[in-house]
C-alpha cells in the first residue's frame, strides 16, 4: 500500500476495490480480515470514494473476472455496494 501511494495512484482513483485475501490472511503476516482493511483505510484515509472490501475478485471462488484499467463506476450506500463497468472488459480490434 504504502508503495501505491509513493507513486501517486490514490491520487489518480476515485475508489478502491479490495478482492478477496484469504491466502494472506492465514499466512500470519495479517492477523485478521479487521487487520487488513485498517491497513487499507490508512494508506487510502484521504482517497474520499468508496472501498469496497471482500469484492468476488482475486484468487478465491467464486472468482468473477474483474478488467484492470478500465473505466467503472463504483457507488456504495446503505443497501451494498455495486460496480458499474463503464467500458467493455474483452478487447477490440
Amino acid at each position: 500500500m504504502g508503495a501505491l501511494r509513493m507513486r501517486g495512484v490514490f491520487k489518480k482513483i476515485r475508489g478502491l476495490v479490495v478482492g478477496q485475501m484469504t491466502n494472506i490472511l492465514n499466512s500470519g503476516f495479517i492477523p485478521s480480515q479487521s487487520s487488513l482493511e485498517q491497513i487499507i483505510l490508512e494508506h487510502t484515509s484521504d482517497l474520499g470514494g468508496p472501498i469496497i472490501f471482500n469484492a468476488p475478485i482475486g484468487h478465491e471462488h467464486p472468482n468473477i473476472p474483474f478488467s484492470i484499467g478500465i473505466r467503472a463506476r463504483v457507488t456504495a450506500d446503505a443497501q451494498g455496494a455495486r460496480i458499474e463497468l463503464l467500458e467493455s472488459p474483452f478487447c477490440k480490434e
